[in-house]
């Protein structure tokens, strides 16, 4: 995983105090869909890859997306 920029940082640091950052309930149920998908940490983390973003850096919107993406795999198999 590459390192962040200062700048990236800031931005990161400035949408979470804004209260756009992933909330705790959303990041549990990422984890929750995982789980249920019996994903270990290779296949987290290549999801991750492919997503192109952290699941640190995660908005609201994004872990929105992210979880529904979840739920479409989960419900197909």
């Amino acid at each position: 995983m590459k390192l962040r920029t200062e700048a990236e940082l800031a931005y990161l640091y400035r949408e979470k105090e804004r209260g756009r950052m992933m909330t705790r309930r959303q990041e549990n149920y990422i984890a929750y869909l995982m789980n249920m998908l019996g994903w270990d940490i290779d296949e987290r983390e290549k999801f991750w890859r492919d997503k192109g973003t952290s699941p640190l850096s995660l908005t609201k919107n994004q872990a929105s997306e992210v979880i529904s993406d979840l739920k479409k795999r989960l419900y197909k198999r």
